[in-house]
């Protein structure tokens, strides 16, 4: 049975943010990390009779991501929310339609979202280098990636490993899929509601494995060490001459933080119709993963012990 493709050839001559290895010294990856395994079961997100791999593997990022960094309820984001957004950005009427190039619909995403819960709404995307090493430390740092490959005839739905080189039939065609798990052996990625793996041959030659991106949620950047926070920050000023959108660095001048809280950093990633940001928050507390009552609206708890704290909340 054959599933639909649908990624296209990426812009060579677009501009795009790097976020590289960090200058400062981090820990080496651990040899295994699995937090793509969270995800499942799902749905194949209308891939099976739509060409929205893309839109797919961004919600594979979406929830991958937030399932292994915090206990929340997760927002929905359902087969339907992704066939809406591939007919959306693509401009398409009826399947299968002829795919998105990912770099696009991720400037797109920047704007819309996933869903109309700014939750699902990313503050920034990056590009990564292709290799191995690359990968580790992006399901390490970031939760996981997603991929842009090239599909041939031997990786076809139900394939579940995908080999690298001369051998594997004809090309299909390109496709979007979604990682957060490795091991010594394979990289793993969300590919038609299953696990493929991808073998270090097929990771190893660009003609297979031609993207590596990683899209910063807020919940995501929430995670990151402040060095990291301020380093994206930087590059992405660098590149487009524009603010991020979160202040790395700035406390909130709350009156009262109540006695639970340490610090409390601003994260304006609510973005209103105008395009002025409303800011939520993201507070440390004093005694691990507790906040205490001093405070009216919804708190996020992170598994780093931090909470996001929603635009409606405010310390009495």
């Amino acid at each position: 049975m054959k599933m639909q493709l649908g990624r296209l050839p990426a812009d060579p001559n677009k501009r795009r943010l790097l976020i590289g290895a960090p200058t400062w010294a981090i820990p080496t990856p651990p040899p295994a990390v699995d937090n793509l395994s969270r995800i499942y079961p799902l749905d194949m997100g209308g891939n099976d009779a739509w060409g929205d791999c893309v839109v797919v593997a961004c919600r594979t990022s979406f929830e991958v991501s937030w399932k292994t960094l915090t206990s929340e309820p997760m927002p929905a984001v359902t087969a339907a929310d992704c066939i809406a957004d591939y007919k959306a950005a693509g401009h398409y009427a009826s399947p299968p339609g002829d795919g998105l190039v990912t770099e696009q619909f991720l400037d797109w995403l920047l704007v819309h979202g996933l869903t109309s819960d700014p939750r699902t709404k990313p503050l920034a995307w990056g590009s990564i280098h292709k290799d191995w090493t690359s990968i580790e430390e992006v399901d390490a740092e970031f939760c996981g990636g997603i991929y842009g490959v090239v599909v041939h005839a031997a990786q076809e739905y139900p394939a579940k490993v995908w080999d690298g080189g001369a051998g594997q039939g004809q090309i299909e065609g390109g496709h979007e899929i979604g990682g957060g798990r490795y091991d010594p052996t394979y990289v793993y990625a969300n590919t038609w509601a299953y696990q493929c793996q991808l073998t270090k041959s097929f990771v190893g030659n660009p003609s297979d494995f031609n993207e590596h991106h990683v899209i910063i949620w807020p919940h995501v950047w929430a995670s990151l060490t402040p060095e990291r926070r301020t380093q994206i920050a930087a590059d992405f000023q660098a590149l487009t001459g524009k603010e991020f959108p979160t202040d790395p660095t700035t406390q909130v001048p709350f009156a009262d933080k109540g006695a639970d809280v340490k610090t409390a950093t601003s994260l304006a990633c609510y973005i209103n119709p105008d395009g002025s940001p409303t800011p939520m928050v993201v507070v440390q507390t004093t005694r691990k993963g507790f906040l205490g009552g001093r405070y009216t609206g919804a708190a996020h708890q992170l598994a780093n012990g931090q909470f996001i704290l929603d635009r409606n909340f405010t310390f009495r």
